[in-house]
């Protein structure tokens, strides 16, 4: 599905692990996940964190600035963006907190801000708002936290397993930016995906449906 992605075996392993975790269990849900981290990586090639060094016209669109402290902050510094246009968000508090730099997005969901990170850490049982890079550094942290935040968080799991792509779509505007660009990466990735899903259906067998999903890296077993 991703075949210039790094890594594909830790990947494999990581996003089946996650979606058993989260009942991630129909072709349709699998291939709308990957859709929507296909969108957000570029294909798994970058996982990577947020490049926060938007234009003037981005900011204004994207966190409703006026055009002149749009423009004023375009000459700023990434971090100082970050934590300009994430103060007072999703948890963060002020600019001189530095939190909107510290909690930008990262990993395969681009999660983002410090409530986030905090709540994705209390349901996977990491430190995450301690420690944010987590979710680049091992697959397992990020792919469990991208499906408990479509599972569990964001509840887009139900449409997700619908077959129709406006009710995919309508789910996916819930995870990250849309404009026409990402919502026909979002419809080709799921779209192969799917394919390749069902082909692999027909021909293996299924695995056990109440197998125990992999503990996370050096914290013992996952939270129930």
């Amino acid at each position: 599905i991703f075949p210039a992605a790094p890594n594909p075996s830790a990947w494999t392993a990581a996003i089946n692990a996650a979606w058993a975790r989260y009942g991630f269990t129909t072709p349709e849900a699998q291939a709308g996940f990957l859709g929507i981290c296909g969108n957000e990586t570029g294909g798994f090639v970058a996982v990577h964190t947020e490049d926060t060094r938007w234009s003037a016209a981005q900011m204004a669109s994207l966190f409703k600035l006026s055009p002149t402290a749009a423009e004023v902050l375009a000459h700023q510094s990434a971090e100082v963006r970050a934590n300009v246009c994430y103060a007072g968000k999703i948890g963060n508090g002020d600019v001189t907190s530095g939190d909107g730099w510290k909690y930008r997005g990262r990993g395969i969901i681009q999660l983002t801000g410090r409530a986030n990170y905090r709540a994705a850490g209390h349901a996977l049982v990491l430190d995450l708002e301690a420690d944010p890079d987590l979710v680049i550094r091992a697959p397992e942290a990020s792919a469990a936290a991208a499906a408990w935040f479509m599972a569990q968080y964001a509840r887009i799991l139900p449409d997700l397993n619908a077959a129709d792509e406006p009710t995919f779509l309508r789910a996916a505007g819930k995870v990250g930016y849309t404009n026409a660009a990402a919502t026909a990466r979002r419809v080709m990735y799921r779209t192969k995906a799917f394919g390749v899903l069902t082909q692999k259906t027909q021909s293996l067998p299924q695995s056990e449906p109440n197998a125990a999903p992999a503990p996370l890296p050096g914290r013992g077993s996952p939270a129930v």
